[in-house]
């Protein structure tokens, strides 16, 4: 499960907001409920911000937020 978390960050670090359908598309090992369900652990960590759909618990859309997005960037700097 790890490198699925892993392969979603990797999908949502280029900071701009990705549909639900992006994401699974690009993880190409996930499906649906699967993205939905490390979005939703992602959400609950602070990492990512969701856009749901009207009156329903699934996501449209995902992006991190700016604070994970700054982290991963630095991170990223600090390998170079």
């Amino acid at each position: 499960m790890p490198a699925a978390v892993d392969d979603v960050l990797d999908v949502l670090r280029e900071g701009k907001w990705h549909t639900i359908e992006d994401i699974e598309t690009k993880c190409r090992d996930l499906n649906e409920n699967q993205v939905e369900l490390i979005l939703s652990f992602l959400e609950q960590a602070g990492f990512v911000e969701r856009r749901r759909k009207r009156w329903s618990l699934k996501s449209r859309m995902a992006r991190l937020t700016p604070r994970m997005l700054g982290f991963l960037q630095r991170l990223e700097e600090l390998k170079t």
